[in-house]
Order: structure tokens, then C-alpha cells, then sequence
């Protein structure tokens, strides 16, 4: 490859993804020692004062995972940057003794490396030595995962936290053809062939089969996610109006979805996807299509991860986390209990001097006679469905109470009730949805309907 040609994409980079830059920007480039950021650091430096950069440097994060290897690589890319008169910062990590995890790990090190570096040495821009290669791979790993559309627009060229990628268009064989023509030198990373890693083995045994069968597949991976990124760009200004119109915020940890917004499936899927990140919630392809088939229920509770959960009602779809998760015991360690409780039979908490008796009867035409109480409860027997529990309440509980429209607060609806710390606890399923509050209400989801089939009555009484 020609040198011009390397730098005619650099220049066309610049010209087209950050065309409003600020004059005499710094930009810091993030060197690993290996062809492809090294390839970017020589074509940067030459075009300089073309790109009207202001200054450079060269920020280097030695992993510690190659022994004397990753020390060598470190040393290369200091001597670099004094060869070359730009400040060198480095940042080594504490090697990690596993591997689970270590992919992520060893990238959320870096980029908060990276941005560190921009508040404390003023650098306008991180640039990074991604490629065709890498923007393929990354491609084909979310496809496997089933992305949406905004996965498939693959690695973004330009990142809101600072973070530029001048070479996707440029294959690592085109950058080491050129280090060898001009005589740089780099260094081979052995972690590399390692097929430890998924996108080694992406790398290295998928991709290769892949082309074996339909040539020229990695560059048509690449223009995927070039028409992905233009199509949510389309998209993008839909889905704010759609969030604006059918999502209700009403506090950091719940929020809620109107229905009527998940007509247009095609689209609501796109909107729930990016609502759900943006509110910080992990979410992968199997529970966005759980999710779009649940919201036909009109009742249920369904967990998510980082302990949040979602009820479908008749007109909405309320999400709520809480600070410890869903069915974890939190209170002083002297009023704190959790016991397992009978679905049918007897059920004693010994300190607190309370009895459940559970039965199951048929359902027939009869109603079930409630107890004006609440210390008699009839409740579908499909929702109270496997292992229950008696515990505690825990003030990050929610609660739907029949008859009200929606999940509440359990420290909060208790104490509109005048009922406070009264409560002697609630009866749930194990490690998840509140069915009843003893003496006070049941809920919602769990109540009688007309389709149920059979009906777990159950009594609780406190001895004298």
C-alpha cells in the first residue's frame, strides 16, 4: 500500500467525521506495539499540521498478562515516543488471574485509561488503531449474539466520550504491507492467536471459513455496518418520539411503558432496546423478544438483571429496580427472617407466633368468600405456582395491590394505610413477586379470574 493512500484516508476520516473540530486539536494516540495503532501514530504525525493537529501523544495500557512480553511491548512504545518528541503515558494493570471475563475487563481498563487522559492532559481525541478486520469480526460476534440494528453498525467511527477510529476502512494486511515498505517497526502480540478468546476464534477459524465459502464476506460485513449506522440515523429521531410519547418516567428506578406503543413491533423493539440502555439495564436479544411476548400478559412479574423487574398490566408495562435486587433480605439482623413456606399444609414462624394453612379446591361457579381481614386469601393457583416464602419486608419492595392501577412501594402504600411496620410480612414467591401482604391485600396478578382453573386458599393466624 502506498503511503498516499494511507493517508488519503486518514485525511478523508477527518473530513468526514469531524469536520467542525477544534483548531490545534491534541489528540492522543493509543499505541499497542502492534501494526495496526502503530500504522496510525506514523500516518497522524505526517499529516499534523494538514489535520491542523496541535499535538500529540502516545498512551500505552500494558495489560501484565505476557510477562516479559507485555513489558517489551511497552518499551517499543516509549521508544516511539521519544523518537518522535511526544509525551508517553502509560498505564499498567494488575494481571488477572482468570480469564472469565477478561476481555471485558481489559476494555473497560483501557477506555477509562483513555478518558482519564482526556480530563487531566487536555487531549481533544483518543485514537485508536481499529480496522476493516476488527470492524468485521465485531460484526459477525454481535449477528451470533442477535444484535439489533444498532449492533450491526459494528465499531463507531466517532465515540461522544472522545474516541476516534481513523483506519476502518483499511485492512491490517494493507497497514503491514506498508510498515514493511517503510521500514517501521512493530511488534506480534502471541495473545493474538490465542483461541481462549471468542474473537480469536472469530478471527482466526470463523471468519477465514466463512470467506473460504463467499469471498470478499469480511468487506461486506464492513458495508453492513456502514448502511446499519446510516439506518439509525434515520431511525434515531423516530425512537425519541416514540420514548416521548409512550414512556413515563417517574423516578431513576421505575418507570413505566404504555401498550399502545408496542403495536408497531418493528419499531418498538429498536425503542425498548435503546430505552432500556440508556436506563442502564443489561439486556441481551433473549430478553427483548421475552419481553415483546410477555407484554401480551396482563399480569406477571419477570426479572432482568442488576435487579430490575417488569409487571405487565392491562395498559402498560411498569419496570422497577431495586437497590438490592429482587428477593433479597435486607433488614436489621433481629427483625430480618426469610422461611420457606408449604404451597399446601401447615407452615409455622415459631418468633413470631404465625400458622398458614394452605389448601387447594377446585374452582366451581361459587365465588371464594373473602375475608374482609385479608388474614383469609383465595389466590389462582398457577400464579402461585412453585416454591413461596414468608419473609420480611424489605424497603425496596414493590407491590401490586388489587384494585389499584399499578406497582407501588410497599414502605410507601403501607404507610398511606396507616399501617407502617404493622405488616408481619409478606408472602412471595422465592426470590421474587409479592403475592400478599397478611392482613392487608393481595395482589393484583395473583387475584381470581374467570380462566382460572383451581384455587390455593390460605389462612394465617398469630397465636396468642
Amino acid at each position: 500500500m502506498q503511503s498516499s493512500a494511507l493517508f488519503k484516508e486518514v485525511e478523508l476520516f477527518f473530513d468526514s467525521f469531524l469536520p467542525s473540530r477544534p483548531g490545534s486539536s491534541a489528540v492522543a494516540v493509543a499505541i499497542s506495539g502492534g501494526s495496526d495503532s502503530v500504522s496510525l501514530f506514523h500516518a497522524l504525525f505526517s499529516l499534523k499540521d494538514r489535520l491542523d493537529i496541535g499535538r500529540m501523544g502516545i498512551a500505552h495500557v500494558n495489560h501484565a498478562l505476557r510477562g516479559k512480553e507485555s513489558d517489551e511491548d511497552a518499551a517499543l512504545v516509549e521508544s516511539m515516543a521519544r523518537q518522535w518528541g511526544v509525551p508517553f503515558h502509560l498505564k499498567k494493570l494488575e494481571p488477572r488471574p482468570d480469564k472469565k471475563g477478561l476481555e471485558l475487563w481489559a476494555r473497560t481498563q483501557r477506555y477509562g485509561f483513555f478518558n482519564h487522559l482526556r480530563k487531566t492532559e487536555g487531549y481533544a481525541y483518543i485514537a485508536t488503531g481499529h480496522t476493516a478486520d476488527d470492524q468485521a469480526e465485531t460484526v459477525l460476534m454481535r449477528i451470533m449474539r442477535g444484535c439489533g440494528l444498532k449492533g450491526l453498525r459494528g465499531i463507531a467511527p466517532v465515540r461522544q466520550d472522545g474516541v476516534i477510529r481513523p483506519l476502518l476502512l483499511l485492512t491490517r494486511n494493507d497497514l503491514r504491507s506498508w510498515l514493511s515498505e517503510t521500514n517501521r517497526p512493530f511488534r506480534e502480540d502471541a495473545s493474538n492467536r490465542s483461541l481462549d478468546f471468542t474473537r480469536n476464534r472469530v478471527r482466526h477459524e470463523l471468519l477465514p471459513a466463512i470467506q473460504a465459502i463467499e469471498p470478499g464476506a469480511a468487506s461486506s460485513l464492513t458495508r453492513i455496518a456502514e448502511s446499519a449506522r446510516a439506518a439509525w440515523n434515520t431511525l434515531l429521531p423516530l425512537i425519541n418520539t416514540w420514548t416521548r410519547r409512550y414512556v413515563v418516567t417517574v423516578d431513576e428506578g421505575y418507570f413505566f411503558i404504555k401498550k399502545a406503543g408496542l403495536l408497531d413491533q418493528p419499531l418498538a423493539q429498536e425503542a425498548v432496546a435503546q430505552l432500556l440502555r440508556e436506563k442502564g439495564v443489561e439486556i441481551v436479544r433473549c430478553h427483548l423478544d421475552g419481553l415483546m411476548v410477555n407484554s401480551r400478559r396482563t399480569r406477571g412479574i419477570f426479572l432482568l438483571k442488576g435487579g430490575w423487574r417488569y409487571g405487565c398490566g392491562r395498559d402498560a408495562i411498569e419496570f422497577v429496580k431495586g437497590k438490592n435486587g429482587p428477593g433479597q433480605t435486607k433488614g436489621s439482623p433481629q427483625t430480618a427472617f426469610c422461611i420457606p413456606m408449604n404451597v399446601t399444609g401447615s407452615t409455622h414462624y415459631a418468633p413470631g407466633n404465625v400458622v398458614f394453612e394452605s389448601q387447594r379446591i377446585p374452582r366451581n361457579t361459587t365465588p371464594p368468600a373473602f375475608a374482609p381481614d385479608n388474614m383469609t386469601v383465595f389466590l389462582d393457583e398457577e400464579t402461585t405456582a412453585g416454591p413461596l416464602e414468608f419473609r420480611s419486608l424489605q424497603p425496596d419492595d414493590v407491590f401490586w395491590p388489587l384494585g389499584s392501577e399499578g406497582f407501588r412501594n410497599v414502605k410507601e402504600y403501607l404507610k398511606k394505610r396507616a399501617i407502617g411496620a404493622g405488616a408481619i410480612g409478606v408472602v412471595a414467591k422465592t426470590g421474587g413477586e409479592i403475592l400478599w401482604i397478611p392482613g392487608v391485600q393481595i395482589s393484583h396478578n395473583a387475584r381470581v379470574v374467570p380462566q382460572t382453573r383451581a384455587v390455593i386458599k390460605i389462612s394465617c393466624k398469630i397465636l396468642e
